[in-house]
């Protein structure tokens, strides 16, 4: 996580979301990252969603492997998903400091 401020990850109960408060430096760069990990907890909140990427990290773990189509598709859509939440990053400033 070497230069990352935050995480999303799956939880039994739904979403968490972890921010490393030792490496913000700014109030703009803590808006900046709770508005890029919401936007990752949106993504992740719904069923299909949740289910998806279950499957995708049980594939990683090699614990039931998918299809290689499957992999690649899903892996285009982190990169999609990763654009999104950097494009919403904007909003940030709409943030009270």
């Amino acid at each position: 996580m070497r230069g990352t401020y935050g995480v999303t990850e799956l939880s039994p109960g739904g979403i968490v979301l972890v921010v490393h408060l030792g490496t913000v430096r700014t109030v703009a760069d803590m808006n900046e990252t709770l508005t890029h990990e919401l936007v990752h907890a949106h993504q992740l909140s719904g069923r299909a969603a949740r289910a998806a990427h279950l499957a995708y990290l049980r594939h990683g773990y090699a614990i039931e492997p998918l299809p290689h189509s499957t992999v690649r598709a899903y892996e285009a859509l982190i990169d999609r998903r990763e654009r999104e939440a950097c494009d919403a990053e904007h909003l940030a400033s709409q943030l009270p400091a």
